[in-house]
């Protein structure tokens, strides 16, 4: 392995990026657990892996319907 090799790996290695990475949540439920798949494969070369550490952010969204105001019913909408 090239010196340019080893810095690339060492790059992606720091920031994260030396691998393909998919998420994916086959049925979500706020009442009870659920499971999270991650799938990651490797780019380029081969690379020592001994954590992986997975950010979870959510974002809830909701509209309640024909709520009344001083204007007259209206959909009300949040995101938090």
């Amino acid at each position: 392995m090239g010196l340019f090799n080893k810095i690339k790996n060492a790059k992606n290695f720091i920031t994260g990026g030396g691998a393909e990475v998919q998420v994916s949540v086959p049925q979500a439920s706020l009442h009870q657990p659920f499971a999270v798949n991650v799938a990651a494969q490797v780019k380029d070369g081969e690379m020592k892996i001994n954590k992986v550490y997975l950010k979870v952010r959510a974002v809830e969204k909701v509209t309640v319907h024909k709520v009344q105001t001083e204007n007259g019913k209206r959909d009300v909408h949040e995101t938090v």
